[in-house]
């Protein structure tokens, strides 16, 4: 009887332990983990642990929106943009610690990305960025730190 209790105890922790852990704050929300392209045409999957290879001209897109959480992975946008001279980026981290947001400018031509910017996020607050004097013929994407729990969106300025 002492084993069966003990059986059905363990068996009830692990699984109020593991159900836990799918219910993050801001759950993956067109920000996935897999590598990029792997969307099906029409999709715009925001984030991924690679950089982007698919870009959209956000001007005509209109605004881009974004979650995620990961604890070890950096995430970076999986559809890029383009077609802009300037970007606004509001982010809110709902992490403990302080993110770092980074917009990076994608050369084709090396196959390589550029750091353009960056700025940071502290826990629980809301941010608005920025980015002037951008090249409409530029390709761009964003990059989010880990440990990251973040919502927000990037728009045409």
């Amino acid at each position: 009887m002492r084993k069966k209790c003990l059986t059905v105890l363990l068996a009830l922790c692990l699984t109020l332990s593991s159900s836990t852990l799918a219910f993050a704050k801001n759950p993956n929300v067109n920000v996935s983990t897999t590598p990029p392209g792997s969307a099906s045409s029409g999709d715009i999957s925001t984030n991924s642990t690679l950089p982007p290879t698919d870009f959209v001209d956000l001007v005509s897109y209109g605004q881009m929106n974004f979650s995620g959480f990961a604890d070890h992975s950096t995430l970076y946008l999986e559809t890029g943009f383009k077609g802009v001279t300037g970007v606004n980026v509001e982010v809110k981290n709902d992490s403990t610690t302080t993110l770092t947001v980074t917009l990076y400018r994608y050369d084709s031509f090396l196959s390589k990305t550029n750091k353009v910017g960056s700025f940071t996020v502290v826990p629980g607050q809301y941010y608005i960025c920025p980015f002037t004097n951008l090249s409409s013929s530029n390709r761009y994407h964003l990059g989010f730190s880990a440990p990251s729990d973040f919502s927000g969106f990037v728009e045409a300025r």
